[in-house]
């Protein structure tokens, strides 16, 4: 693995950890009516909230970005025949990961966007 790969790896983790944070800061509203009131009554959540249904779409991409690129690891890891199966199975974790992602982005756009309309 080159050093400009795992500069790209490192960052599209960072991007997609950072998304999911969060998403899941807000998810916490979903559980009950006064976390939901918590978050909409509060200006800078309320802020936050909804420059995140503006960029979840873009969230969304950055975890297809990912998704992609821990396949073609998987790919060049099945082509090179020559690895370990800790390696394997890292890209599997991130491949889950990725695509785990993807559905939550694309989930709470349609929910957090009720909140606001």
């Amino acid at each position: 693995m080159t050093k400009k790969h795992r500069i790209i790896t490192v960052i599209l983790i960072s991007l997609m950890a950072l998304s999911l944070i969060l998403n899941l800061m807000f998810w916490i509203g979903l559980v009950s009516a006064e976390f939901e009131e918590l978050i909409i009554s509060n200006p800078i959540t309320l802020k936050l909230l909804i420059i995140y249904i503006l960029t979840s779409l873009l969230w969304a991409f950055i975890s297809f970005i990912n998704a992609v690129h821990a396949v073609m690891g998987l790919r060049e890891i099945y082509k090179s025949k020559s690895t370990t199966p800790k390696r394997l199975t890292k890209y599997w974790i991130y491949l889950a990961v990725s695509l785990g992602s993807l559905v939550l982005h694309l989930m709470s756009f349609r929910e957090f966007s009720s909140w606001v309309v």
